[in-house]
């Protein structure tokens, strides 16, 4: 579900070639920290949020990374109805 939620191989935050473990990757570390973040936001923030009509109440990385490497920071402009 990384890879496609962020539009890359394992590669991008495992070495590769009998080092899958590692930690030398700054990517995976930080991909541990969004991990953590997504879990604050699910477990600490949306969780208590009153009134919120949603049955699932979460957010994980496909809601700002879009499959994209680079999170997103905008939405793109609607497209005019015709």
């Amino acid at each position: 579900g990384f890879g496609q939620s962020l539009g890359v191989g394992c590669g991008f935050c495992h070495v590769m070639g009998g080092k899958w473990d590692s930690d030398d990757k700054k990517e995976k570390k930080i991909a541990r920290e969004m991990w953590k973040m997504t879990g604050t936001i699910n477990n600490d923030l949306l969780a208590k949020i009153p009134d919120l009509d949603e049955d699932n109440k979460v957010v994980n990385c496909t809601t700002c990374h879009r499959g994209d490497r680079i999170p997103a920071t905008s939405m793109p402009s609607p497209v005019p109805a015709h």
